[in-house]
């Protein structure tokens, strides 16, 4: 999605031919500040500082200026001014939280960033006059307090009915758009059309956004059309360690993951020095929203994983973090337990399933 705003503002019209942005857009080419937080180093307050200036002072230079200063947050706001300064200016950040998610399990690091974030942001809202359009993206939803308290003019979208459908496949479009893979699949694996969507459906749809259509996994879904395999897509884009882990200290109920009712405001609080399972869960796409509640004047969601294939990858890993484990042994375990259901060999099942809770760590309280 960046990469697609970066080009219309880039004015690189002939990328969008017989789309319908082609014939409504001007196509103004503008100067634009591009940061993906995945590419600054953030290991270290002066790291993070050091590598954040780099990448200003090389954007400044492929406008063929040099900064006059040597601190971040200055560059920024000299960056802006001299960019808008015939022509607005348009800002895109991809993953704008990242280097605080990436240093959760330093906390002091953490906050540091976080501090960094909040002031090199606060420089955005001074330049408004400056700035044609400002994108900011990310996984997790920091509170306007946090990080955004200067900031305070930004239009969240998350939960906007409007833009529910931007970030994925609607089962009429994938229908639309997929059908000679779908009939090819049909050929090649032998299953009936219906059979097949249902099949797909089960694994790979189920996004939502704000209580509106369903989506599919665009990312496990073009995976699946080239293999034509109903695999774990999302396990191989890697779970975040720190989610494990705060599920497993919290010793969260799993079970409540079914069938979990929060309020709006809820699903937004994520704070560094109280992290809330439920939202992260959410935030992460573990968890999506599969009811939306009006109730008097509040607005609750009920939540649920959202299709088979989030679901197998949660609890995968989480197996492996509660048992302290990540060897072949044990996939092999789950393997013969496999074979024994379908040979209703109960015995060995159950033996089975005492080994693999005796490797669960127990700490008796005291």
């Amino acid at each position: 999605m960046v990469s697609r705003f970066e080009n219309i503002f880039s004015g690189n019209k002939e990328l969008f031919q017989e789309l319908y942005i082609y014939y409504k857009w001007h196509f103004k080419k503008y100067p634009i500040i591009k940061i993906d937080f995945n590419e600054i180093k953030k290991d270290t307050k002066e790291v993070f500082e050091q590598s954040l200036l780099n990448r200003l002072t090389e954007i400044a230079g492929k406008y063929n200026y040099k900064l006059k200063y040597d601190n971040y947050k200055e560059c920024f706001f000299e960056l802006i001014k001299y960019l808008g300064r015939e022509t607005k200016v348009v800002i895109l950040i991809d993953e704008y939280e990242k280097p605080i998610i990436d240093t959760l399990t330093d906390l002091e690091v953490c906050k540091q960033n976080r501090e960094i974030l909040k002031t090199f942001y606060g420089t955005i809202k001074a330049l408004d006059e400056y700035i044609q359009f400002c994108l900011l993206t990310g996984v997790t939803k920091f509170s306007k307090t946090s990080i955004f308290s200067d900031l305070n003019n930004l239009n969240d979208i998350s939960l906007n009915v409007k833009y529910n459908s931007i970030l994925g496949y609607t089962q009429e479009e994938f229908e639309k758009y997929f059908e000679e893979y779908i009939k090819d699949c049909c050929l090649v694996k032998g299953y009936e059309r219906s059979e097949l969507i249902k099949k797909i459906k089960r694994w790979y749809n189920g996004y939502n956004f704000s209580g509106a259509d369903n989506l599919y996994n665009p990312f496990s879904i073009l995976l699946f059309f080239d293999s034509y395999e109903f695999k774990n897509y999302w396990y191989e884009t890697g779970t975040p360690t720190f989610l494990l882990n705060l599920l497993y200290e919290k010793q969260y109920d799993l079970s409540n993951l079914e069938t979990l009712e929060l309020f709006e405001s809820s699903l937004g609080k994520f704070e560094i020095e109280n992290l809330s399972a439920e939202a992260v869960l959410f935030q992460t796409g573990y968890l999506t929203i599969k009811e939306k509640i009006k109730f008097n004047e509040e607005t609750y969601y009920k939540l649920s994983y959202p299709n088979y294939e989030v679901k197998k990858s949660l609890l995968d890993n989480l197996l492996k973090t509660y048992i302290n484990d990540n060897s072949s042994l044990t996939d092999f375990k789950f393997l013969q337990m496999y074979k024994q259901l379908e040979a209703e060999d109960i015995h060995d099942f159950i033996e089975n399933i005492k080994f693999i809770f005796s490797g669960i760590p127990f700490q008796q309280s005291v």
